[in-house]
């Protein structure tokens, strides 16, 4: 794992692979906000949408704002999943150069993961909760094998 990139194939294989994670964490995390504006669907008892769409509705600003945004919108996650996206495939265009900043972009997000599993395992919403745990695995694992892509190019070119 902190191998030197041998050549572009290694390279590549290491790009796929973070741009595969980066992919299936923005799908989970749609996924995750669908299911957050249909919680029917979710597999919630009746009585906790109620209860929880009821708190919503008494407190909107509180639980729902990450920096002044409301990331539970529609835009909000589609510019989310717009911008790993493009960073996904910009990999392939230009590489090591994306590196750190995937890195620190997903490490950023992971914390507001951990934050919305949090939230969700308090409004009992377990398979939200479950979701949103595994996307913040994946964003973690992303932002890990990111740096130690990156160093392992900084290590072959110097």
């Amino acid at each position: 794992m902190g191998e030197k990139p041998q050549n572009s194939a290694d390279s590549r294989t290491r790009f796929w692979l973070i741009a595969g994670m980066m992919v299936i964490s923005t799908v989970l995390f749609i996924i995750g906000g669908m299911m957050e504006r249909n919680p029917s669907e979710a597999g919630e008892a009746p009585g906790v949408h109620e209860e929880a769409g009821e708190r919503a509705h008494q407190e909107p600003a509180s639980n729902e704002r990450v920096l002044g945004f409301n990331l539970e919108n529609p835009w909000a996650i589609t510019v989310v999943a717009s911008v790993w996206f493009v960073l996904a495939a910009g990999l392939f265009r230009w590489g090591q150069r994306l590196l750190v900043p995937v890195a620190i972009l997903a490490a950023a997000t992971a914390f507001v993961d951990v934050r919305e599993v949090l939230l969700q395992l308090g409004q009992s919403r377990t398979s939200i909760a479950l979701l949103a745990g595994i996307v913040t695995v994946a964003h973690v694992a992303v932002a890990i094998f990111a740096l130690v892509t990156w160093g392992a190019f900084r290590r072959s070119s110097a």
